[in-house]
């Protein structure tokens, strides 16, 4: 390659726009909800929830495959609406929490389903000290600035079903469903916004 060549290459090189890094996000906790559902004897679906838990993801709205997640429950802090029912299900019998207090997903997979706000996260589930892959179904409601706090903030909606005995939780089956359908409604503020609210 002559002088004037590579001369020529390097400013076409940097006349290309550079790839888009994935904005990093932090869940806000007043607007994130994480909760499950499951068969009470085949009567109900008896829902709970956890009130603490955090996280972390990568997204950018024009490349889904960049994205990640890191995000971890504190099962300790289930909410049944009932303590009785909550004692029992922390109990060996069910979450075990003494011995597994942490509930964690991580994802670095999000398949776009064609140009639509829907789509694949498929990542590793660690409950109850054991770990399996799962995929959410994912539907990006809204990226943008919210009116209020003028941050920049990403939303979804998301949902898997997981049976609980793969886990290892298999108290009082068959009365209390296997399957457990986990949900989650995320609103997560982009990290540098964040940090100059607080700053």
């Amino acid at each position: 390659m002559t002088p004037r060549t590579a001369l020529c290459a390097a400013l076409l090189l940097a006349a290309l726009p550079a790839a888009a890094e994935p904005q990093r996000y932090t869940f806000d906790p007043l607007h994130t909800q994480v909760y499950f559902l499951a068969s009470h004897l085949g009567f109900s679906h008896s829902l709970g929830k956890f009130a603490k838990f955090g996280g972390e993801l990568a997204f950018d709205e024009d490349d889904w495959s960049t994205a990640k997640v890191d995000a971890t429950v504190d099962v300790t802090s289930l909410y049944m609406g009932d303590e009785a029912w909550e004692k029992k299900l922390l109990s060996d019998s069910f979450f075990d929490a003494k011995k597994h207090p942490t509930a964690r997903f991580v994802a670095q997979k999000l398949v776009r389903d064609g140009t639509t706000n829907r789509g694949r996260l498929e990542g590793e589930f660690t409950l109850h000290g054991v770990t399996r892959p799962v995929t959410f179904d994912v539907t990006v409601n809204r990226v943008g600035r919210d009116t209020y706090s003028f941050r920049h903030v990403a939303g979804f909606s998301a949902h898997a079903t997981i049976k609980r005995s793969e886990f290892g939780m298999r108290g009082s089956l068959p009365s209390v469903g296997d399957e457990v359908e986990v949900r989650l409604e995320v609103e997560a503020v982009r990290s540098k916004d964040k940090q100059r609210s607080e700053g």
